[in-house]
């Protein structure tokens, strides 16, 4: 993952204190020593048993072991890199196999006798590391100190899960309905909308498609009109005022995102989907203007693919109104009336499910961006980009049921649909939780 995934220097700063402990961990021979002739035999005992007839299962157990470790246990066999890579293997391939591999030996590995001992000794030298790199910061708030260490931790977290698919399988399970710390967000939303598949794949059509134009010149051309209506939409939104990511960024992201995309969607929406993306994959202030930004076209351009489209909407939103006529008549019936006065007035031909349904689409175009505040959408998608988007229906549901009082006290149907753009976001984090709670997933838990 490249730096405008990791969060660039502040993240490497953040979690210098890791690196410092991994070479303390790696030199602590006395720990590891008494479980050292133990761990070897069973590694070995994996790689020859499963794969000393594969050669790219022996190669990626190589790869995970170490050089040295194949010069001393397999003399008699090349280590050749080369094998895991194409033309001989796809990376998809190569992926997976070694995973398979490490996921062997982590589970050779799980029960050897004395690794309580070394575990001890690990977490003692990481609690350390992490210690003395707090007291060498500058003295500092609580609540910065908190969000230091949650950020330092988490980017820890993200980088074991980056290695070990399990843990994080396990880990995520254990976050559900908690709002996910930056490094480990960053981490979770690049993998579940792509990862370096999807950025590899914009990456290059942007390349081509720059050449064909003759380079920036044309991008140029077009960022004093996109910026004209990012800045309206922004300074429009007040679910949009918390967000602290510079106006030029989204313009260029945007404007070379438009150069790539199959489809060209509506330029507001985009604003208002691009605009979270860009505070979970911060770019640098060095680096802002000059890069590629291919991971924030490719994260936006997959976002949009992942969201329901046009059609889909309008399934969706006439599901949630006949599960509304089904489950909360009265709500409905709050509705209808407005709606009924509203399609008489304006002589609208659709079907009443429709016209109230208006209100569930709003929701459903952006996944609820532009419609909670920043902090409260963060933490919906974290739910929805790791658990599904089939989510996205339940939650629109619960948050007409919610907003029961809300449209009971609109007069028209103007104001029932401007109180579904503004009203959820002053949702409290108990409603919140709530919308996702009531489907069957998200546990409750504080600090949303």
């Amino acid at each position: 993952m490249d730096d405008s995934v990791n969060g660039g220097g502040d993240a490497e700063a953040s979690i210098a204190w890791l690196r410092t402990a991994e070479d303390e961990c790696a030199l602590d021979v006395e720990g590891f020593a008494p479980i050292l002739p133990e761990v070897t035999k069973r590694m070995l005992d994996v790689v020859k048993t499963k794969y000393a007839d594969q050669q790219q299962g022996l190669q990626a157990a190589f790869s995970i072991l170490g050089d040295q470790w194949a010069k001393n246990n397999f003399p008699d066999v090349e280590n050749d890199p080369s094998v895991l890579r194409e033309p001989f293997m796809s990376q998809r391939d190569a992926t997976i196999i070694l995973s398979q591999v490490r996921q062997d030996l982590l589970s050779a590995l799980g029960d050897v006798p004395g690794q309580e001992n070394y575990k001890q000794s690990v977490d003692s030298i990481m609690r350390t590391c992490l210690i003395k790199q707090l007291q060498n910061q500058p003295i500092q708030d609580a609540a910065t100190l908190r969000s230091n260490v949650r950020d330092s931790i988490g980017g820890s977290l993200a980088a074991v899960w980056s290695e070990y698919p399990e843990i994080e399988a396990r880990d995520l399970k254990r976050l559900r309905g908690m709002p996910l710390p930056q490094p480990l967000r960053a981490h979770v939303y690049y993998k579940h909308l792509g990862g370096d598949e999807v950025r590899d794949r914009y990456r290059q059509l942007l390349t081509r498609t720059m050449q064909k134009r003759g380079g920036e010149g044309d991008v140029s051309a077009q960022k004093d009109a996109v910026l004209r209506v990012v800045s309206e939409v922004i300074a429009g939104n007040k679910a949009m005022h918390q967000l602290d990511v510079p106006l030029q960024q989204i313009v260029t992201i945007l404007v070379k995102s438009s150069l790539v995309a199959q489809k060209h969607p509506r330029l507001e929406r985009q604003v208002i989907l691009l605009a979270p993306l860009c505070s979970v994959f911060r770019v640098s202030a060095q680096e802002s203007e000059g890069a590629s930004f291919a991971t924030h076209v490719a994260m936006l351009l997959e976002l949009q693919e992942q969201l329901p489209d046009l059609s889909t909407s309008h399934a969706m939103s006439l599901r949630v109104i006949k599960r509304l006529q089904s489950e909360q008549p009265h709500i409905f019936t709050v509705l209808k009336r407005p709606c009924l006065s509203y399609m008489e007035r304006k002589s609208r031909k659709e079907t009443l499910e429709i016209a109230v349904g208006a209100i569930v689409r709003i929701w459903l175009q952006t996944a609820f961006a532009g419609i909670f505040n920043i902090h409260s959408l963060l933490w919906a998608w974290d739910q929805m980009i790791v658990w599904g988007w089939d989510q996205l229906e339940g939650a629109c549901f619960e948050l007409l049921v919610i907003m029961e009082a809300t449209w009971e006290r609109a007069t028209d149907w103007e104001e029932c649909l401007t109180a579904a753009l503004e009203s959820p976001r002053t949702l409290t984090p108990h409603a919140l939780r709530k919308l996702f709670a009531a489907e069957g997933g998200v546990a409750a838990a504080a600090g949303v």
